[in-house]
């Protein structure tokens, strides 16, 4: 680049260089983020019922709603479609007693007892 002349390469480069970096802005700047889930289910792990519950200010294990104890876990739709399971570090988590309950599945995590779950009221 001597006495003010640019090569044709050099134009395209630069031409490049500028739609590239108003492509990163505009991608940054129009994007939403990532979206998280605004609900979750959780069982509890002494009854089997199950509750849909806004993940707003939610503190895990979540207080069971009668007795404000926290025996509320977080659970996933199984693969099938036709059940809840705790995920294995969730699992892990259970205190002793209720691991060996006839709720949940020590080995797969899946809740024993059908239901479908209800809205979660806070406990006062």
């Amino acid at each position: 680049m001597t006495n003010g002349n640019l090569k044709p390469w050099q134009i395209v480069l630069f031409v490049a260089a500028v739609g590239a970096l108003g492509w990163s802005i505009w991608n940054v700047l129009g994007s939403r983020g990532v979206q998280l889930k605004s609900e979750m289910v959780l069982v509890d792990v002494v009854t089997g019922d199950l509750y849909t519950v806004s993940t707003k200010r939610l503190a895990l294990p979540a207080k069971r709603p009668l007795t404000g104890e926290r025996t509320l876990f977080p659970v996933e739709e199984t693969e099938d479609g036709e059940g809840w399971a705790l995920n294995g570090r969730t699992l892990s988590r259970l205190p002793g007693e209720l691991s060996d309950s006839n709720i949940i599945d020590p080995q797969s995590g899946q809740v024993l007892v059908p239901g479908n779950p209800k809205k979660y009221v806070k406990p006062e």
